[in-house]
């Protein structure tokens, strides 16, 4: 995260010291202005991130403050007041800076630590969540997806044949991605091959691939499929196939 704010300080020093600085900083920085109420720890941290450098200005109790009564870090975008100046709990601050306008955040994270309370433990425990709007299968397929499915691992030994892996797949997909459109999917493979680079399976080393697509007007069958056709007493077919069925 420190090196994401600091890359951006010092795109800010090169927009700044760069050409014509004063037509540049209009075209690329935006002003902002935060409030804060004096706290004892001396510590405020700006709203604002990528700020440019020597743009800001604080103001106590509608005060303009020197240079040289306080401390700002632009890589951090916080500051501190000076050890010198005499202020009262009681005190506004008032600072209006320029910043960068570039649609980054300041941090990017897929999941933060929260504190919830655990039946198992009957205690509050520290944990993990997933970020609102982070990658998952929710956010792919949406809340009306029904998920399960099974991954088995093991190996064969013996006195009389080699050491081997096994290992097995099992995943079933059903509901709705959308009012009019609901699939249904099945992945299965008895004997997963595990490749030494790490990489999974395609669907062509899959088994059996299974994929249906409905809608009110269009049905579709992707990967291996049963075609049954009846035609009068004696002209039954049955085949198994592999490829793309379309009904309309």
């Amino acid at each position: 995260m420190k090196s994401i704010s600091t890359l951006l300080s010092v795109l800010a020093i090169v927009i700044v010291l760069g050409g014509n600085s004063s037509a540049q900083q209009r075209y690329y920085s935006t002003t902002v202005v935060d409030t804060f109420a004096i706290n004892f720890n001396n510590y405020y941290k700006l709203s604002g991130h990528a700020v440019i450098p020597f743009s800001e200005t604080v103001e106590l109790n509608g005060k303009v403050l020197n240079k040289n009564q306080y401390n700002i870090s632009y890589s951090d975008a916080s500051f501190r007041l000076s050890d010198s100046l005499k202020y009262t709990p009681f005190d506004t601050l008032e600072v209006s800076y320029n910043i960068i306008r570039l649609s980054l955040k300041s941090s990017y994270e897929r999941r933060k630590l929260a504190y919830i309370y655990s039946n198992e433990v009957k205690d509050t425990v520290r944990t993990s969540i997933p970020e609102a709007g982070a990658f998952s299968p929710e956010a792919i397929f949406g809340g009306d997806m029904e998920k399960s499915g099974t991954i088995v691992r093991g190996f064969t030994v013996g006195t009389t044949k080699d050491f081997t892996l096994q290992s097995g797949l099992r995943l079933q997909l059903s509901g709705r991605l959308s009012k009019d459109l609901e699939v249904v999917a099945a992945l299965t493979d008895e004997n997963t091959p595990i490749q030494p680079e790490g990489n999974t399976a395609t669907l062509q080393e899959l088994d059996k691939v299974f994929i249906q697509v409905k809608n009110p007007y269009v049905t579709g069958t992707f990967g291996d499929y049963e075609l049954q056709k009846n035609y009068g007493e004696f002209g039954v077919v049955s085949r198994k196939l592999q490829g793309l069925e379309g009904e309309f």
